[in-house]
């Protein structure tokens, strides 16, 4: 499998299928399926082919104006972005004093850092000899980074915690222009869950009936069991 990806130009996957059939007449139906606006999916006849495009690089496709690059396709090219990382410095208390030392720990850092976003690194290092505390965490936009936050230790007290923007580790992607807002997914249908439970629980209810009134023998009725017996002894007795 390969990714089509289109560095200059719009495309889609009825004019890159064509565009493919009339530059490479290998014997082969080209077909596209589109992944993103730039990306597609597509069939090669062999890797060889497909090894000989990759190393190739950028190419006009012929037919159009637009130019696209083949590469290898992977399960993460699935992914419709990556959050960026960034380094955060978790600081003082609001109102004086520094981080509780009942939250002065990994698990501690790690709590308030997933008040931004998934955690992927903690500055140990340095956890009990700075006044803050570093971590790296994915957030969806650079620009809307909470202040601070809420935190509630185990004794059930309350802190308001002030963040501090430290550095970026790595630059986030996405494939469609919203893709960093978070996309609103329908309510579960609970009622229809419920009645198709419902109708499975008489079906097989049925069934079992339906077993009882007709007691099988392996893979016979009883009545076809009955007739088998018959027709051996009927044999049986021709034999003799």
């Amino acid at each position: 499998m390969a990714l089509v990806t289109v560095q200059e130009g719009q495309l889609n996957d009825t004019t890159v299928a064509y565009g493919f059939s009339k530059m490479f007449d290998w014997g082969w139906t080209w077909r596209a399926k589109f992944q993103s606006p730039k990306t597609f999916l597509m069939r090669f006849p062999s890797k060889a082919k497909l090894v000989e495009l990759k190393n190739f690089g950028k190419f006009t496709l012929l037919g159009t104006r637009a130019m696209v690059e083949v590469g290898f396709w992977s399960p993460d090219d699935k992914a419709k972005g990556k959050l960026h990382s960034v380094w955060i410095k978790i600081c003082v208390c609001v109102g004086g004093g520094g981080v509780p030392d009942t939250l002065r720990h990994y698990l501690g850092a790690c709590e308030i850092g997933s008040a931004l976003g998934p955690v992927v690194e903690v500055d140990i290092e340095h956890i009990y000899s700075k006044e803050e505390i570093r971590v790296k965490v994915g957030v969806r936009d650079l620009h809307k980074i909470p202040a601070g936050t809420e935190i509630t230790t185990k004794d059930l007290l309350l802190y308001d915690i002030s963040f501090e923007f430290d550095s970026i580790a790595e630059q986030g992607w996405y494939k469609f222009e919203e893709g960093n807002k978070r996309k609103i997914f329908d309510y579960l249908d609970l009622e229809s869950s419920k009645t198709q439970r419902e109708n499975e629980i008489q079906k097989k209810s049925k069934q079992s009936e339906s077993g009882k009134s007709n007691v099988s023998l392996g893979s016979l009725g009883l009545k076809q069991y009955e007739q088998v017996v018959l027709k051996t002894g009927d044999m049986c007795q021709k034999m003799k």
